[in-house]
This record gives C-alpha cells, sequence and structure tokens, in this order.
C-alpha cells in the first residue's frame, strides 16, 4: 500500500470511528459553570444586538468556527460539503481537515476544495500538520511552495498548523520528530509574509502562559486552546500569494 493510500485509509477509518466508536469525552467541557445574567431593563433593542465577532480580521456572523474535521478520503466529500454549507448560510468560520493526503496524491484534492465551491464567502482555513515543516523519517519537509499550494487548493483565507504530537505520540505511523519545528515556523512566516494562529490541547493554566509566550515569539497572531480534549491544532495565515 502507498503512502497515499495508507493516509486516506486512516482517514476513512477518522470518519468511522467518529460515527461509531465510543469517543464522547467523559470531562466536562465547563458549560454548566457558565450563567447568563439577566438584565430585566435593556437599554437596547434586541434586533440591535449584534453576536458577530471579528476572527483574524474577518467579521463573523457568529462567534463560531468549525475546526478541521476531515478531508483525504472519499466519504469526506460529503461530510465537507455539508459543513461548508452550513458555515455559508450562517456566516461562520471554517476549516478542513490536514491537507497532507492530497499533497501526496492531487487526486484527492476535490475532497477538499469542495468546500470552498459550497462556500464562496465563508472565512476558510487550510491545514497542514507543524510535524511535517520538519523532516520526519525519509520524509522531506514541507516546502513554501507545497504550503503555498494546499492553500490555494481550498481558496483559504488562514492556513492552520495542528500541533498534535501527542496524538502523532501514540500512533504506530506517527511522527514524533519535534526538533527545527519552531525555527521551521519562524521560516514559513517569513517566506509567506504573514501572521498565524495556533491551536492546541490540553494544558493547565500556567502551560498555557508559556505557550501563548512561544505563539507570540513565533509571530502567531492568535492561539486557541481546546481543554479536556485531544483535538488536532490549527495555525492560521492570510491569504498567500
Amino acid at each position: 500500500m502507498s503512502e497515499a493510500d495508507e493516509i486516506a485509509r486512516r482517514k476513512g477509518e477518522h470518519l468511522q470511528l467518529a460515527a461509531e466508536g465510543d469517543v464522547e469525552t467523559r470531562s466536562s467541557a465547563g458549560w454548566e459553570d457558565v450563567h447568563l445574567v439577566h438584565d430585566a431593563l435593556p437599554s437596547i433593542d434586541a434586533k440591535d444586538i449584534d453576536v458577530g465577532a471579528l476572527f483574524l480580521g474577518h467579521k463573523l456572523r457568529l462567534p463560531l468556527v468549525i475546526s478541521g474535521m476531515t478531508g483525504g478520503h472519499g466519504r469526506a466529500i460529503a461530510v465537507n460539503e455539508l459543513l461548508a454549507r452550513v458555515a455559508e448560510r450562517t456566516g461562520i468560520a471554517m476549516g478542513v481537515g490536514s491537507q497532507r493526503a492530497a499533497l501526496r496524491d492531487p487526486a484527492l484534492a476535490p475532497t477538499y476544495s469542495v468546500v470552498r465551491e459550497n462556500a464562496p464567502h465563508a472565512f476558510v482555513i487550510a491545514n497542514v500538520g507543524i510535524s511535517q515543516l520538519v523532516r520526519q523519517g525519509g520524509e522531506p519537509a514541507l516546502s513554501a511552495k507545497d504550503v503555498r499550494e494546499i492553500v490555494k487548493m481550498v481558496g483559504a483565507n488562514a492556513l492552520a498548523l495542528h500541533l498534535n504530537y501527542l496524538e502523532e505520540s501514540v500512533q504506530p505511523e506517527g511522527q514524533t520528530r519535534a526538533t527545527g519545528t519552531e525555527a521551521a515556523v519562524r521560516a514559513l512566516t517569513a517566506r509567506i509574509a504573514s501572521g498565524l494562529e495556533a491551536v492546541t490541547a490540553p494544558f493547565a493554566s500556567w502551560e498555557e502562559a508559556r505557550l501563548i509566550d512561544r505563539a507570540v515569539d513565533l509571530a502567531i497572531d492568535g492561539l486557541s486552546l481546546y481543554p479536556q480534549t485531544l483535538s488536532t491544532s490549527p495555525i492560521r495565515v492570510p491569504a498567500v500569494s
């Protein structure tokens, strides 16, 4: 089985596991600690309330982002098409799954490009793993040309570098070499002349603070933390020419 076929197989397994496996977290997201304070004497009209948000310079109608879910497998087309239609209709942002598979096999590009086709006005986030920015065994590091290609593939407004070394460490085929990744991020931002946003999980508060300091040092524009999850982690880069 070729490397591209192996990646596509794993991505298909990810969809099947999410649909059929017992993958719900046992830890609370903390929503029970959030209480909305009622204002019995409002001073503005309900129609004037704006629940939109500014996300990386783009105005969203709702403060929501569909994080990178899938791509790189035949069944991913239907999933990404549906999510893209939701993003377009509701005015929220959307990311795609790691696009390394399409770099290995261009025939898989439609499983990602379907997002922009169905969400022409949405804020779309391209995606690749930070581990791919450095050589992993016999696999060379991605070049700036490769990065530009994945951004172009989905007509992206941003690029997500997911920081999933924990996930990689428990996979037999995981890419765990991390030496040189910070230098690679600096080089990438210099080559594409853009900022970055990173998302990762999970950390205690002191570790979050340390990670934020490092993100600022790497010219990352924003940092999203997913507590109590093992989700992947994106980095963002606005329009790449």
